[in-house]
């Protein structure tokens, strides 16, 4: 059985450094993935959707940078997204951007 923790996007704002702390001790705990929400934007309410959980203006971590950052700390642990809007990316932004969905950086990347 494989244990994955998820990343919190919308909690964690210590900096660089935290992420790189946080990541480290996932994967010292013994953990084997690390997994990261991909929220491009947050709604904002209308006369037709109400206010979601967190408000519109507020910062959110984005997925790939604190991905790659935490592959830079950490040498067993897999890393992945568990949710990849890619429709709200910009058609330029992708294909320059390495496949992500799952990628362990001692094994190379798992698209199972």
């Amino acid at each position: 059985m494989k244990l994955a923790v998820e990343f919190p996007s919308v909690a964690y704002r210590e900096g660089p450094e935290g992420i790189a702390r946080l990541a480290r001790a996932i994967e010292d705990l013994g953990f084997d993935q690390l997994d990261m929400f991909d929220h491009v934007v947050m709604g904002f309410p209308t006369a037709d959707r109400p206010a979601g959980p967190y408000p519109p203006q507020m910062p959110i971590l984005e997925a790939f940078m604190v991905l790659a950052y935490a592959a830079a700390a950490t040498s067993r642990i897999g890393l992945g997204t568990e949710v990849l809007v890619l429709p709200q990316r910009p058609r330029c932004w992708w294909p320059n951007r390495p496949p992500l969905w799952t990628f362990s950086p001692a094994d190379g990347s798992d698209w199972g």
